[in-house]
């Protein structure tokens, strides 16, 4: 049985750290898969971008969508 060199377990360990790394950017995608942006907002004035809803009790969760309202360009 052929034993793995040092550096193909640094090649390895280096494509699954890559790999964990993309699976984790693509869950905490902000805004969510539909465009809705989640936060959580406390009285002080402080908000955090949160990847879903997950205030604590002493926060305000809120959302809004990514596009934004519509606005009537050139209507006269």
């Amino acid at each position: 049985m052929s034993r793995l060199s040092h550096k193909s377990w640094w090649l390895v360990g280096l494509i699954v750290g890559l790999a964990i790394v993309v699976v984790a950017v693509v869950q905490a995608a902000i805004p969510d898969p539909s465009g809705v942006i989640h936060a959580c907002y406390r009285s002080n004035g402080n908000l955090r971008l949160v990847d879903k809803s997950s205030c604590t009790s002493n926060e305000t969760p809120l959302t809004w969508n990514q596009t934004g309202p519509h606005s009537a360009t050139n209507a006269r």
